[in-house]
């Protein structure tokens, strides 16, 4: 029951820069709080480095930011995730390197007893 309410689309009301709208969404009120939260913070920043400037161009420094900082986002995940890769390509090679060494001492040491 849970999974269908997530894919009923929900329209809900928000505000952002004084402004009314509509939106509708699958992921819930709380998500589209914070989407609506997030934009108006985002906005009154822009607004107070920005003053006298009109609001169309308010709302576009504001969705070039959003889109900025989560390219950033996204491609901070790309790199942490190659990092990683890295990491455990390297250690799986020690350890396969150690475990080709133990066996061609294991012949060695089995014909010394």
């Amino acid at each position: 029951m849970e999974q269908q309410s997530r894919q009923e689309v929900i329209w809900y009301d928000i505000q952002i820069a004084g402004k009314k709208f509509k939106i509708s969404s699958r992921l819930g009120e709380a998500h589209i709080r914070e989407v609506e939260r997030l934009v108006n913070d985002t906005y009154g920043q822009i607004k107070g480095k920005a003053q006298g400037q009109p609001s169309l161009n308010l709302a576009m420094l504001t969705a070039l930011n959003l889109a900025e900082q989560m390219l950033a986002l996204k491609n901070g995940r790309r790199d942490e995730w190659n990092g990683r890769l890295e990491q455990i390509l390297h250690s799986l090679d020690s350890t396969l390197e150690q475990g080709n060494g133990s066996q061609q001492q294991s012949p060695q040491a089995a014909g010394t007893d």
